[in-house]
């Protein structure tokens, strides 16, 4: 597209013996938007551009700089060179197609850019403050908070699908009954562990759910020795060994909320194994879960608003903040798919922790629930099997990382 207002400008511009410098360059700049150009003129000048290997040179330069901003705005876009053949007219270099696609293809050693961040922290934070909003529901059942958050995240749900064009999916799941099973026994298992969750929250027992939390990681493992077949690597034993040390230490001193902890554990351990070996999306899913659930909801719902205990409707506060958690529900979701499809899961999982540590924070320092010592060294115990699984999981990243650089 610059050959031929090139060839014409080329062939009505003189060279630097009839203008200077500073004033050609104007010219070149004023003609061509401000590219800036070198000057090739051929040695029998004529005070005029005749040479053809001196305009495709200059042509070249221009759409060298062509690329550059495309580079810029759009990535790495290979355009074919420009090569001057025996007769004088321009080709276009031959491309090694071989060469192209494989310097498109991401190597194995390369990791994703951690911009995803952002959103695992965005997410994990929502999470972490999330039992400061559920104390101010404390008047209101769980039963009827988690019917209310049900009810209000289908329409959410809905929206953010049509924005992702994930209706067609939502839609395929019904039709797929191996899926529709599995999806029910997991709707079941975090409605459950959503009511125990919220239950604790209201009942001043947040420590006992943080607690649950911390342990999740640990039970995954297990989990997925037992079901997945997968192995255990030393350091994992060690911590789970660590762990079940700690547990066993509030037997014998808070056995009343333990089971609040083994059980949040558990249920979310089982539903994240039944949700990891079902092929379907996690807003999808979600949705198609949330689905589900709503006819119990709107049953419960109706129930409390005839028995006159349902919080919806009694004021507007109330109301408004039942409303509000369909997105307290959706949007941590989001930002933790966004986040997984961003950044190593290594990466992730320490983050994963931000949510009960904070829980933990806002359980001692802001509602001052009892630490006894019996706790704190259940705490503790957790905290160091929590650090040397994360240490086995750097190691194996690590190693991960070496073994698949080329040439290794």
């Amino acid at each position: 597209m610059f050959i031929g207002p090139l060839r014409k400008f080329a062939e009505n511009v003189p060279c630097d013996t009839c203008l200077p410098d500073q004033k050609i360059a104007q010219t070149i700049h004023g003609q061509y938007h401000r590219i800036p150009v070198r000057i090739y003129r051929s040695h029998s000048c004529h005070h005029r551009f005749h040479s053809a290997a001196r305009l495709a040179e200059l042509a070249d330069y221009i759409d060298r700089w062509r690329r550059r901003v495309i580079r810029f705005c759009f990535g790495e876009k290979r355009r074919p060179q420009l090569l001057l053949r025996g007769d004088g007219h321009l080709r276009a270099a031959p491309v090694d197609r071989r060469r192209h696609h494989l310097s498109r293809v991401p190597a194995k050693s390369e990791t994703p850019p951690p911009n995803g961040l952002p959103f695992a922290l965005a997410a994990y934070l929502i999470w972490g403050f999330v039992p400061v909003y559920f104390k101010l529901l404390g008047h209101v059942p769980p039963v009827e908070i988690v019917a209310q958050r049900i009810l209000w995240s289908i329409p959410l749900l809905l929206v953010i699908m049509a924005f992702r064009s994930q209706l067609a999916d939502y839609a395929t799941i019904f039709r797929d009954r191996a899926l529709l099973r599995n999806l029910i026994a997991s709707a079941v298992l975090i409605a459950v562990n959503w009511v125990i969750y919220i239950w604790a929250i209201s009942t001043d027992h947040i420590l006992a759910a943080s607690l649950g939390y911390y342990l999740n990681p640990l039970v995954n493992v297990l989990l997925g020795r037992i079901f997945l077949g997968e192995r255990l690597r030393p350091m994992q034993l060690v911590a789970v060994a660590v762990a079940a040390v700690g547990v066993a230490i509030l037997i014998g001193d808070a056995l009343d909320t333990l089971w609040v902890s083994v059980s949040l554990a558990l249920s979310f351990g089982v539903y994240g194994l039944i949700r990891k070996i079902t092929p379907v999306g996690s807003v999808p899913g979600l949705a198609v879960e949330t689905t589900l659930l709503a006819p119990l909801s709107l049953a419960a719902a109706l129930w409390f608003a005839s028995q006159g205990t349902g919080g919806f409707g009694d004021d507007w506060q109330t109301s408004g903040l039942l409303i509000l958690a369909g997105a307290i529900t959706a949007i941590p979701l989001l930002l933790f798919a966004t986040a997984a499809r961003r950044m190593s899961y290594a990466s992730l999982g320490f983050v994963q922790y931000l949510a009960p540590t904070i829980g933990f924070l806002l359980g001692v320092f802001v509602y001052n629930e009892p630490l006894s010592a019996t706790k704190l060294a259940c705490f503790i115990l957790i905290w160091i099997s929590i650090a040397i699984f994360c240490v086995d999981a750097v190691r194996t990243y690590r190693a991960g990382r070496v073994s698949s650089r080329p040439g290794l």
